[in-house]
């Protein structure tokens, strides 16, 4: 399901027309450089590049159009909408790595402000900087992991329906994946493995993840409730791993129309969850739950010596953000 206010400039990614232009540019691409192999007429190229950019592929309407013969080497329905699908998830995982840096720029912001700021957590002494570090840290973590998934399914598979280029030329693969921002597929039998979806379903819950336990943390330290649709995403996007993990083992599992739904379901959600966490973490008041000042340096009855607490921060601050961060607050 689309979420409801789901931001435009994600949503657009998967929009229906944006999939069809995608697919025309990749078998237009195929095309032309199948012409210059010598594997089609380039009267073939010609008459695909007249069509129209947003019309939805129809596998036999293109046979109909430039015969079957000519047909033969481009790329198949499945070959076009797996590469589709793997332009799509490209472009919405660098959308979600700007989001994630939405809530780093945030949390650093506000753990610098509160670097001694004094916290009980799990009635141990804390500053509420070292609490927002470890989630700036999670999400350093989590800016990996997206960066991975990006690489994980940004591949191109045209090898045919058995992938041994026996009606194209592994010529056209490399081709149109330089031109779609992908990489080549090494050995692709049954298009695609599915395991590289599995891959980049997972990575993302695990982002996902990190968004509930800082919104969860949140929402205790200032005695609420945690929002419903942050604690829910984890969930949603746990309940997509073991469905992709499945296919992995079942070559056509799921269908593409089930696969591009998904898809366009976590991406979505994921990205305004972060957009919403990074507004919160901007918004988080610190008033309710500042439990140890100056004047209340108590625990169990026994004074609180802060100073032999905290004397270490500036170190674990440095391992997160950096020497020069460090120096630039020196400064």
């Amino acid at each position: 399901m689309i979420p409801r206010h789901a931001r435009p400039e994600a949503t657009a990614i998967w929009a229906p027309q944006s999939r069809a232009r995608i697919m025309f540019e990749i078998l237009a691409h195929a095309a032309d450089k199948l012409a210059e192999v010598g594997l089609v007429p380039t009267a073939v190229a010609a008459v695909i590049r007249d069509q129209d950019r947003d019309a939805a592929f129809d596998a036999a309407h293109l046979a109909e159009m430039v015969g079957p013969e000519a047909s033969r080497p481009l790329p198949t329905a499945s070959e076009l909408a797996d590469t589709a699908l793997a332009v799509q998830l490209s472009h919405a995982t660098d959308l979600l790595i700007d989001d994630v840096d939405k809530v780093m720029t945030g949390l650093k912001r506000r753990a610098f402000a509160h670097r001694l700021t004094a916290v009980l957590d799990g009635g141990a002494p804390t500053t509420l900087g070292l609490l927002l570090a470890g989630h700036y840290a999670a999400f350093q973590r989590a800016k990996e992991r997206l960066a991975m998934a990006r690489f994980e399914v940004a591949t191109c598979a045209l090898a045919g329906p058995a992938g041994t280029f026996a009606d194209t030329d592994p010529a056209v693969e490399a081709h149109v994946a330089e031109q779609m921002g992908l990489f080549v597929e090494p050995i692709a039998t049954a298009g695609v493995p599915r395991d590289r979806h599995a891959a980049y379903v997972a990575g993302l819950a695990v982002v996902g993840a990190s968004v509930e336990r800082l919104a969860v943390e949140m929402a205790r330290l200032q005695g609420e409730a945690p929002a419903d649709d942050l604690a829910g995403l984890g969930r949603l996007l746990r309940a997509a791993v073991i469905p992709a993990l499945e296919a992995v083992a079942l070559p056509g599992e799921p269908n593409p129309a089930t696969e591009q739904a998904t898809a366009a379901e976590i991406t979505l959600n994921l990205d305004l969850a972060l957009n919403r966490l990074a507004e919160m973490v901007e918004a988080l008041s610190i008033s309710t739950y500042i439990l140890l000042n100056n004047n209340n340096n108590i625990l169990d009855g026994a004074p609180l010596d802060l100073a032999h607490h905290f004397r270490n921060v500036d170190t674990i601050f440095a391992r997160v953000f950096g020497e020069q961060a460090m120096a630039e607050v020196a400064n």
